[in-house]
């Protein structure tokens, strides 16, 4: 059996699902879970959330044609999303909520992509054993320069491809 492989080509900010919808796949959710936490140091800082406020975290693994290609969690401020661990939400896209829900629109982002070697978890939810992963973390922001979302993507490498082009400066 041929398993899905992405190939994630940036030309601009856009949610996953709509990424991979654009070429032509078929995105689902397989399992998500909300809860409301503080969050790590690090993730709070580039959120710009203060240590007595809250993250509404969504951990979620995704699919493609059936397969698992992904592992995602979001960070929101609280804040921003009020309720959203209680009501949940049944649009594959998180940015698609996050603009018709709450009105927050997002203008541009910082990526940073890593290879690591996979956790326990990983290996259980992609059926591996010692793969290596790309991990990619992205904070979006608002037009306003507002920090909006913190979030960690990982897949195995042999499934996921981060494409990326640069222009020459004149």
């Amino acid at each position: 059996m041929r398993r899905p492989t992405v190939v994630d080509a940036h030309t601009g900010v856009s949610s996953w699902t709509d990424t991979m919808r654009g070429m032509g796949g078929f995105p689902k959710t397989a399992w998500n879970r909300i809860d409301i936490r503080q969050g790590k140091a690090a993730i709070r800082r580039a959120l710009g959330v203060k240590a007595t406020q809250t993250l509404t975290v969504i951990r979620r693994l995704r699919t493609l044609e059936g397969e698992p290609v992904c592992l995602m969690t979001n960070y929101l401020p609280t804040a921003l999303v009020p309720g959203l661990e209680v009501t949940g939400f049944e649009s594959e896209s998180l940015y698609e909520v996050l603009q018709d829900r709450y009105g927050l629109y997002l203008a541009y982002a910082d990526e940073e992509v890593t290879a690591r070697d996979a956790t326990a978890a990983e290996q259980k939810a992609f059926a591996v054993e010692d793969q290596a992963m790309l991990e990619i973390r992205r904070t979006t922001f608002d037009a306003a320069d507002r920090p909006i979302e913190y979030a960690i993507l990982s897949a195995p490498s042999r499934r996921y491809t981060y494409r990326v082009r640069i222009y020459a400066t004149q």
